[in-house]
């Protein structure tokens, strides 16, 4: 532990790998200003040597986190022309939703001080969701370019169904690590029938009332 009086070299990111690790091993009931500082190793009182208080501390935390998952979301859009639409998808998904998401939307819903405070600061970290659905949408659009979904695919509609669905998924914790994988790339299935042009779902997809025959 650092000794009062002595700089601690990027003390916010350590209050925040202590917080982070404190959320995904006891959830946000185990967070408090002594929990964090034990964690981290440092006085008891230098987080409120940084932040005015604990919801600051956390919509700063929830901020950084949310910065994070919104640039591993844009990724996806390097994969167009590689893989199939489908596989690509359900990767995405699975790897934005299996970082950080599911334990800062946990955190932010537990925590109604912190709410208040990300909407008083306009927060971009209340922006993720959305810009998970852009980065998502952007790469349909990329696939539509090079022809590898229907010209007329609603790619908002499949990026925000698929987001929310994932999200819901990710949040209830149905059926397990394993389970979970298996959802997720069978909600994208579904979602590309008949709209993605190099997958499985698109050769076997039957016509309907929507669909050509």
């Amino acid at each position: 532990m650092a000794p009062r009086g002595v700089a601690i070299p990027d003390v916010r990111e350590q209050l925040f790998e202590a917080t982070e690790r404190i959320l995904v091993r006891e959830g946000p009931v185990g967070l408090s200003s002594r929990a964090i500082t034990t964690e981290a190793s440092v006085a008891k009182g230098i987080l409120y040597n940084h932040f005015t208080n604990l919801d600051v501390f956390l919509a700063e935390f929830v901020d950084d986190r949310a910065q994070r998952i919104s640039e591993s979301a844009i990724t996806v859009q390097a994969m167009a022309g590689k893989a199939t639409v489908e596989r690509n998808l359900a990767d995405a998904a699975l790897s934005v939703f299996g970082s950080d998401a599911s334990h800062i939307a946990t955190l932010v819903m537990a925590r109604p001080g912190l709410m208040k405070q990300l909407e008083l600061t306009n927060s971009p970290g209340m922006a993720t969701f959305k810009s998970i659905e852009d980065a998502f949408m952007d790469y349909l659009n990329a696939e539509k370019r090079i022809g590898r979904i229907v010209p007329d695919a609603d790619t908002r509609t499949i990026a925000l169904t698929l987001v929310g669905t994932v999200h819901h998924l990710f949040m209830t914790g149905r059926g397990g690590h394993s389970d979970l994988r298996k959802q997720v790339r069978r909600v994208v299935r579904e979602l590309m029938v008949g709209v993605s042009l190099d997958s499985e779902s698109h050769r076997t997809a039957k016509p309907g009332p929507n669909r050509p025959g």
